[in-house]
This record gives structure tokens, C-alpha cells and sequence, in this order.
């Protein structure tokens, strides 16, 4: 297992370098699907020894491609997340974290969480949300891994309300991933079912 994190702002591998292997294909959906699951959990795997992170979230937005079964080039990682955006760390209490998950997004698309997060939207208002298997309270302060324009309130989300920054120096989201299929690898498809819609 590597204890690399790899930052690839600071320069590109050739398109062809691996990186880990899929041990099947891993497939966006319109909300999101196993693949956003799986980028959110390598965007906490990434941050969360430095920041105390507690889950990550993510969007549809910028996923352009699935990922086939076996060995992951640089190429696929670059294609899938093209814009390789920072991953940062923020501070939100719960109700203003469960106002942002119940937002009527125009394309459809929710919120994708990391597996410590799950949620159920209802009538549009979300009805359960835990961490780690605990109920999450309204005034309770979580720490968030996301990227600056999802909190800001871009690719079809609102502006996430009262947050305060509390880590920045994260890899990008590519390098984020790479890390996670290297140390994981091979890596199983997650099941897509962190957010329950009713």
C-alpha cells in the first residue's frame, strides 16, 4: 500500500501512467451514482487526517466519464474530472447542511455523499440524515470536505449558508482519486445508495 498523495497541480504524469485498477466498471447516474460515491470517498480519504473531516460531498457537475474495469490511466482520471478542482474543508451545522442536500436542483441531481453520510429527501425537505450511523442534530457542527465552488454556490446548487473554512492545502480532486485507487486497489464499484429519494 503507498502513502503517496498525489498532487498532480504540481505536474501531469504521461496520459498512459496507472494508477490502481477497478475491478469492474464504475458508473455515474443522473443523481450521481457509484461513481460520485467513489470520489467522495477519495476526497475524505485525501483531507482527513490534516482537517478532521467527517464527510465529503460532491456533485454530477463535473464527471464527464465513467471508469472501465481494470487498471486506471492518468488519461481516464484527467477525462472523468477535468477541471481538478481543490479539495477543502469547511465548517456546517446541520440544518444548513440538510437545506443545501434539499435544494430542487433544475437537471434532477442531488448531492453525493461519502459513505460516513447518508441522507433521505422527502417532499422536498430532507427527512434523515446520519453520520456514521448517528442521527445528525440541527445545531450540530460538521466538518464538510468539498470543493470552493460547490460551497459557493455554482453547478446548479445553492450557496452553502454560515460556513467557515477550516482547511485549505488539499490535493486536487484528480490527484485525490488517483490515491484512493492506488491504496484501494483493485476497487469495487459502491452501491449508490447513500441518498434515499421517496
Amino acid at each position: 500500500m503507498s502513502d503517496t498523495l498525489y498532487y498532480f497541480k504540481c505536474g501531469m504524469p504521461g496520459a498512459d501512467e496507472t494508477f490502481g485498477e477497478t475491478s469492474e466498471p464504475i458508473v455515474r447516474t443522473p443523481s450521481g451514482g457509484p461513481l460520485a460515491e467513489l470520489v467522495a470517498d477519495a476526497n475524505l480519504a485525501a483531507v482527513q487526517a490534516r482537517s478532521g473531516a467527517e464527510a465529503a460531498l460532491v456533485s454530477r457537475y463535473g464527471f464527464h466519464q465513467d471508469l472501465d474495469a481494470g487498471p486506471v490511466t492518468y488519461e481516464e482520471v484527467f477525462v472523468t474530472l477535468p477541471a481538478g478542482f481543490a479539495v477543502d474543508v469547511w465548517e456546517v451545522t446541520g440544518a444548513a447542511l440538510k437545506s443545501v442536500l434539499a435544494y430542487p436542483n433544475a437537471q434532477g441531481w442531488v448531492l453525493t455523499p461519502s459513505s460516513s453520510l447518508r441522507y433521505t429527501l422527502e417532499g422536498g425537505a430532507v427527512t434523515e440524515m446520519t453520520l456514521n450511523g448517528v442521527p445528525v442534530a440541527d445545531d450540530q457542527v460538521i466538518r464538510v470536505a468539498a470543493n470552493y465552488v460547490l460551497v459557493g454556490g455554482y453547478e446548479g446548487f445553492p450557496r452553502w449558508p454560515g460556513v467557515t473554512s477550516v482547511y485549505h492545502g488539499g490535493p486536487d480532486d484528480r490527484g485525490a482519486l488517483a490515491t484512493y485507487l492506488v491504496k484501494n486497489s483493485p476497487v469495487s464499484a459502491p452501491a449508490g445508495d447513500r441518498v434515499t429519494i421517496r
